[in-house]
């Protein structure tokens, strides 16, 4: 649902910016959720029915026992309540981790949370950069697919990058490299891409498995809805559980430069991109979501673009003595909804803005945000997702139109190539609903190029309908 009637103040003197609407076709928005058995009512409903059956019988044979005088000795009394006693609290706390689950939508699969407790992959399907062949070359030692991965899949690679001068330990980061990266016909291809941060608490594998990146880009790509791009999801906290704010730490880690600099430089070194401001957008959701909108903003040099879901106008006031010395000119610096109303934008920018709509606060906080991007002339399109709240689902709600909105404005964006219209589920643990939707499109496909070159299908899987876009 989009929110409109944003609009900037006048008088600003300033080219007012403009607000974009996005639509994304019906029969596609039904392709784009991921599959997410746990988030299901019916988990938590269901050890809620097993606690409620457990303790009922335990009463039941409580009961039984004293009318029969059965006796036993207080030790092994004692033992068996205690046993019962945490049997059922780990019943109740199951119940409400289940509970909760389903309303974040932070663990979407049974594969998602086994690697969680088993301390396996972050990221189910993904593979190392050790994994990857190298290419020295006039850009770099560059990664490259090889024979590790087929030609036409997509593919997570999980890196390590760090920063001992800016104080920031090596770290996780996931890169998403997509269909026909690996192909040699693609081997001078160059791709623009999309830098999104977690939130906190948060991992640099939520995007990627929270967020169900690689299912939706594929999705996005095969019905040329986008063009092939690069996302990396690297960690913003600097340290283990240390809530960065992905700012510059006063005596401490150096995030906001270790994001933009240090992440930047090792991806563009490491994998085919558009090294330019043009090819870059920096997104993120919750105070990731703050991040891309001061990193984009104050990082005009190094990125043109930025999709912010759920995001927050400043880093929050509990930030300033901890992270800041207590400096309020820092907070104030590093503070879009102060600093924009003054900012001077040295280069065209374009941001994307998505809230939940199901709370009145959030989407009066982000369209706060808008009127001022707008003043100063930034491309805007906002987002309020339906009965949305500041969680995960939100996010992935409109992750799909934050990759259509990047894809508008960044350079080749929109620019196809052929991938074999595979998609695949590299990084994403449920491939079922994915594969038989690649089969329908694929035989979609192939019935609109008997028309001629340029045609591709248009309306639901299995439609008869093709049409040729003005931009082939």
């Amino acid at each position: 649902m989009l929110v409109v009637g944003v609009r900037p103040p006048a008088g600003s003197g300033v080219a007012r910016g403009r607000l974009q609407h996005l639509r994304l076709p019906s029969w596609v928005q039904e392709h784009l959720h991921p599959s997410a058995p746990l988030e299901s009512p019916w988990v938590w409903r269901g050890f809620l029915g097993v606690t409620v059956l457990v303790v009922v019988l335990l009463v039941w044979l409580g009961v039984r026992h004293r009318r029969a005088g059965v006796r036993r000795c207080p030790t092994r009394r004692w033992v068996t309540r205690a046993l019962s006693g945490a049997g059922v609290m780990l019943l109740v706390v199951l119940t409400g981790l289940a509970l909760l689950n389903s309303y974040v939508g932070y663990f979407p699969t049974v594969t998602s949370l086994a690697n969680v407790v088993t301390g396996g992959s972050s990221v189910p399907g993904s593979v190392t950069a050790a994994a990857l062949g190298r290419r020295v070359g006039a850009h770099g030692d560059t990664l490259t697919v090889g024979d590790a991965l087929p030609r036409h899949d997509s593919a997570v690679v999980s890196v390590n990058i760090g920063a001992p001068r800016l104080r920031v330990p090596v770290r996780d980061a996931y890169v998403y490299l997509p269909p026909g990266y690996g192909d040699p016909a693609n081997a001078h291809r160059r791709y623009p891409v999309v830098y999104l941060i977690h939130g906190f608490p948060g991992r640099p594998a939520d995007w990627m498995v929270a967020g169900g990146l690689p299912e939706v880009l594929n999705t996005l790509i095969a019905d040329r809805l986008v063009g092939p791009m690069i996302v990396v999801a690297p960690d913003a906290d600097g340290g283990f559980l240390h809530d960065s704010e992905c700012l510059n730490q006063v005596n401490g880690p150096q995030v906001a430069s270790y994001l933009t600099t240090t992440v930047v430089r090792y991806v563009d070194t490491h994998f085919r991109t558009i090294a330019t401001r043009d090819g870059r957008a920096m997104g993120g959701a919750s105070s990731g979501g703050y991040c891309a909108l001061n990193l984009g903003l104050r990082y005009q040099d190094t990125f043109s673009t930025i999709l912010a879901f759920e995001p927050y106008g400043d880093p929050g006031r509990s930030v300033i003595t901890p992270l800041l010395a207590g400096s309020q000119a820092l907070f104030r610096a590093n503070s879009p909804s102060y600093y924009l109303a003054q900012m001077h934008l040295r280069h065209p920018a374009a941001a994307f803005l998505d809230a939940g709509g199901a709370s009145t606060d959030d989407v009066r906080r982000v369209q706060a945000l808008v009127r001022l991007l707008l003043a100063r002339g930034v491309q805007v399109a906002f987002r309020a997702e339906p009965s949305q709240s500041h969680t995960w689902k939100e996010a992935v709600a409109g992750l799909p139109y934050g990759l259509y909105f990047a894809a508008q404005h960044l350079t080749a964006g929109r620019s196809y190539v052929s991938t074999g219209h595979h998609i695949t589920t590299v990084g994403s643990p449920d491939r079922k609903k994915t594969d038989a939707f690649a089969q329908r499109y694929a035989r979609q496909v192939a019935r609109c190029r008997r028309l001629g070159a340029g045609y591709q299908p248009a309306g639901a899987p299995g439609s008869t309908k093709c049409t040729r876009p003005a931009h082939d």
